[in-house]
């Protein structure tokens, strides 16, 4: 029988894979505009859980995960570290610019709809996927919480990237393989518990 690649090294073909249609890439460029054009919909810390993990990204940058904003500075025990933790580097490399921070989410949620759309598309084909894709971009609620920092997004995108390579990995029985699978599910468990229910 012939050897396995590991399924790690085949990423080049994964992405082969989810080479996707001119239509969907301009629907998903669309979306990404439209989420952009309406970031004011809503200001960040309007839904409160956004300004928390903003401020929890900030705070670990100063080596905590505290509520700096509060007198003496407590720990933050009631919003979980995934979100921040992705958020932190973006606020580091920018100067805290919330604009930034505001593109990450956006970026984050528009590749956690392509995965999506991908995984759609292998059970329905390419146009049901390209129209499922269409309809939650053209979402008002989407659009209008799109830039709010809530960890929707980057749970959909978590999830997105778990369905993508789990199919791959179905025939593997090594043990580093699903360490490093279930690490990854930590992760994404840390940026949204809810998410694991996908």
């Amino acid at each position: 029988r012939p050897a396995r690649d590991h399924p790690f090294r085949g990423l080049g073909r994964a992405g082969q894979d989810f080479a996707m249609s001119r239509r969907r890439a301009l629907i998903l460029l669309a979306a990404a505009v439209l989420f952009w054009l309406s970031r004011r919909a809503y200001y960040v810390g309007f839904f409160n859980d956004d300004a928390y993990y903003l401020i929890g990204a900030k705070s670990l940058l100063s080596g905590r995960y505290a509520e700096i904003h509060s007198p003496g500075a407590p720990p933050l025990v009631n919003y979980l570290p995934g979100w921040p933790l992705l958020l932190a580097p973006v606020l580091a490399l920018t100067g805290g610019s919330l604009e930034a921070a505001q593109l990450w989410a956006l970026i984050l949620l528009t590749a956690g709809l392509a995965l999506f759309a991908a995984a759609l598309e292998r059970e329905s084909g390419a146009e049901t996927a390209d129209l499922a894709l269409a309809c939650a971009a053209a979402s008002p609620l989407l659009t209008s919480t799109a830039a709010t920092l809530l960890s929707d997004g980057p749970m959909l995108f978590c999830a997105g990237a778990a369905l993508a390579v789990l199919p791959r990995l179905w025939d593997y029985r090594e043990s580093s393989v699903w360490t490093f699978f279930g690490a990854a599910l930590g992760l994404a468990a840390l940026v949204r518990p809810t998410g694991l229910a996908l």
